[in-house]
């Protein structure tokens, strides 16, 4: 699977200056941001404790973010990138029976050490309870996730409501298989195999029920 997703997601606050002399880089200290948030919060997220983790200086932050505040919002714009990159990755797939079952295995098909998908997504929604910002980010994330999987149904003949619905239930089945990973891949695989059938079951009865209409 060829897809940006697949490199290390990042976009920073500003533009990144390059390396000089081994430097760290915007993504660097974004990287440790995010493993820090993983460990235990956003509110862990302190400079001195990832420029220690990064054996670097304060100065070495400072070259590429104003502040700590401007840190955060390179790891949501980071979060928001993922989910962007995932729409891409799936609307490369024109055929809409095969986009969805991509939309199912997405979880499998992305390697966990490249994207910390699930604990990211759990710190990313944790943080939001505590910031009107990140709610903002994070319901606007959520409208275009559910756009995308919204509009795999339309292109298999569901329309309106029913669509919804159905978009509704992938995309919580995929959320629910991020996490997932206390589950064997063999139990990973059954609930992709079962929820795949369920939902072309539903959308075939849909589109016996337009022709019966349209009859």
């Amino acid at each position: 699977m060829n897809s940006p997703v697949l490199r290390r997601a990042s976009q920073p606050a500003r533009a990144s200056k390059p390396k000089i002399d081994g430097r760290l880089g915007v993504a660097d200290w974004v990287d440790a941001a995010v493993a820090c948030m993983l460990r235990s919060s956003v509110e862990g997220v302190r400079i001195n404790e990832l420029a220690r983790d990064l054996k670097a200086t304060k100065g070495s932050f400072y070259w590429h973010f104003r502040d700590r505040a401007a840190l955060l919002r390179a790891v949501l714009q980071r979060w928001e990138q993922i989910t962007l990159e995932l729409n891409e990755l799936l609307d490369s797939e024109l055929d809409a029976e095969r986009r969805l079952l991509r939309l199912l295995r997405l979880p499998e098909d992305v390697p966990p050490a490249q994207i910390p998908h699930g604990d990211f997504e759990t710190a990313i929604r944790n943080w939001a309870r505590r910031s009107a910002e990140v709610r903002l980010v994070v319901k606007r994330v959520d409208r275009l996730r559910e756009q995308n999987h919204v509009r795999i149904f339309e292109d298999l003949g569901c329309g309106g409501e029913r669509a919804l619905v159905l978009a509704r239930i992938a995309g919580a089945v995929a959320g629910r298989l991020w996490v997932a990973r206390p589950w064997s891949a063999g139990e990973r695989q059954q609930v992709i195999n079962e929820t795949f059938a369920m939902l072309m079951r539903a959308v075939a009865a849909e589109q016996a029920g337009s022709a019966g209409a349209d009859g």
